[in-house]
């Protein structure tokens, strides 16, 4: 974890202040090493699988919701919006997708939305990666046109936002 975040502070300039678990799979015992190496948000899904090394080894499903702070003062983030048009590659799904940022709005929540790079990648597939630029084109125009405030920030600057 500390040589990750050493890298991308080579790579961009700064200390990265949030983390992705892999796979959304930490074990409760990782949160305050993270909070030593500067991380103070944890973007995950509506649940994520905790190890449980150190009692009867069985995981468990720990529940979160954006907003949501730990004892070490660190916030969870929720994915509550998919942009994975991958996964339905002869589908559009603009309009799923602006119903889930609608429904995040309506609850008064920011839309966090999930979108991994295989959906972007040419080398993998050039009419997929096509069409999901096509898709996102669309949906920015879409959310620009329904939402003309919309407000688009960086992990950090929600970090920011929700300690308000």
């Amino acid at each position: 974890t500390k040589v990750g975040l050493d890298l991308f502070e080579n790579t961009f300039g700064y200390r990265s202040r949030t983390m992705v678990p892999c796979n959304f799979i930490w074990p409760e015992e990782l949160e305050p090493f993270l909070k030593e190496l500067g991380i103070d948000l944890i973007q995950s899904q509506r649940g994520h699988v905790s190890p449980q090394p150190f009692k009867n080894g069985k995981p468990k499903v720990r529940r979160h919701y954006t907003g949501q702070k730990n004892q070490h003062d660190q916030i969870y983030t929720v994915r509550n919006v998919f942009f994975e048009p991958y996964l339905h590659p002869d589908k559009n799904i603009v309009r799923q997708v602006l119903k889930e940022i609608e429904n995040a709005f309506f609850w008064g929540k920011p839309a966090i939305i999930s979108t991994h790079r295989i959906n972007y990648v040419s080398g993998m597939n050039r009419k997929l990666m096509d069409n999901t630029l096509k898709q996102l084109s669309q949906l920015l125009s879409e959310l620009l046109r329904k939402w003309p405030e919309l407000v688009f920030m960086t992990s950090d600057e929600l970090i920011n936002e929700i300690r308000r």
